[in-house]
């Protein structure tokens, strides 16, 4: 998506160097990717891996729980979906050129990291680069469905493995996730999250603590009855795209209850025009952005936002440091 909007959809591995660094660039001056790609593989020199980022067609950071006793601990992941013009064994012999032991599992590569790999990165990356190198402690290629995951865990990679061969499993089959999928249809980055894991963050305290105390008089007096009275919901889903040179957003919220949904609907909306920024405190409207409620389907609340900023930056920097009174949460 991203090489569509900046007109470059050929660009890929083998592409020169100067086109690879203007998408690199342009990139970096207009948007943030939610899903990072593990940061090795985005490097455009595609002599470490057989790979990297303008070869992707898409690519997903999953957090998978590392710890069964604490529901926080987690590391992350990257199922990556190739070009068809990739070649994966040209790929799959890279990663054992690192040193990296190879398993099979029917037409599946698995590639655990060993002590000779880590020896290897050691020796012939540069400083900046060991640290992330280090931390790629697998890989699959699942040549069928020309994907590529890289992960921090042998024990990651066995875990999408079971979610792969047994599809009911599936983070999508969870409620809402189906339809947050659809609705985020088009954008070029978004980030779904649970309720266990935003409502932490989007507290209405821990926001509201966070705010001058002119906003916060502000913001009680006119919402504060209904903020206390907001509902769980299941799922926070937040993306954006370019619409020429102006970027959009997308911002979501998916319940359990349809009743529960409607009960919250004008609350959630007036959060999302009349807020406060965290970071610079002053009003959304003045600042970042122009909102548009998008008429309410199934369980789903959902804000069109439009920002002044010519980049998409301010959406990313909102979403990542859970800067948006719209998902409050008691």
């Amino acid at each position: 998506m991203a090489r569509h909007e900046a007109k470059m959809d050929s660009l890929n591995s083998d592409s020169p160097d100067a086109d690879k660094n203007r998408f690199y660039q342009q990139q970096d001056q207009t948007w943030t990717s939610f899903s990072p790609s593990i940061s090795a593989l985005i490097d455009y020199r595609a002599q470490r891996w057989g790979t990297n980022v303008t070869d992707f067609v898409w690519s997903a950071t999953l957090a998978i729980p590392s710890d069964p006793i604490d529901p926080t601990s987690t590391e992350v992941a990257n199922v990556i979906r190739l070009k068809d013009s990739v070649d994966l064994d040209y790929v799959g012999h890279f990663i054992l050129l690192n040193g990296y032991d190879l398993e099979r599992n029917g037409s599946i590569g698995i590639y655990t990291a060993t002590n000779a790999s880590r020896q290897n990165l050691k020796r012939t990356s540069k400083p900046a680069d060991l640290q992330l190198y280090q931390e790629l402690q697998a890989f699959a290629l699942l040549p069928e469905d020309r994907l590529l995951i890289a992960a921090h865990s042998r024990q990651s990679i066995d875990s999408i493995l079971e979610v792969y061969e047994h599809p009911e499993l599936s983070f999508r089959n969870k409620i809402g996730v189906s339809s947050m999928l659809d609705h985020m249809r088009g954008v070029s980055t978004a980030l779904l999250q649970p309720f266990l894991d935003e409502c932490r963050e989007y507290r209405v305290g821990r926001i509201m603590a966070q705010l001058h105390e002119n906003d916060q008089k502000a913001i009680e007096d006119a919402l504060g009855a209904s903020i206390a009275k907001l509902h769980d919901y299941s799922l926070l889903g937040f993306g954006y795209r370019m619409d020429g040179n102006q970027p959009t957003a997308i911002a979501s919220i998916a319940y359990d209850s349809t009743s529960r949904m409607r009960d919250d609907h004008q609350t959630r909306v007036r959060l999302g025009t009349e807020g406060y920024t965290l970071k610079k405190h002053y009003s959304y409207q003045r600042t970042a952005f122009t909102t548009t409620p998008q008429e309410t389907q199934a369980l789903i609340t959902t804000l069109v936002l439009k920002s002044d900023d010519p980049t998409a930056k301010t959406f990313h920097n909102m979403a990542t440091a859970h800067d948006f009174l719209f998902a409050a949460c008691n």
